[in-house]
């Protein structure tokens, strides 16, 4: 997988294959990232509910 990161006065490129340690790291954070509870209250227009 052909992967680029492009900021401000730099820019960094390479070739990327994850092995499986990797994608499970990747998962564990994003299962925690979809299933995190909220801890301060949100206002209708803050935060992303899945809807729109």
């Amino acid at each position: 997988m052909d992967v680029k990161l492009k900021l401000p006065g730099v820019e960094v490129s390479g070739y990327w294959e994850p092995n499986n340690e990797e994608r499970r790291a990747a998962w564990e954070l994003y299962v925690e990232l979809v299933t995190r509870v909220p801890v301060v209250p949100l206002r209708e227009d803050e935060g992303c509910s899945g809807r729109h």
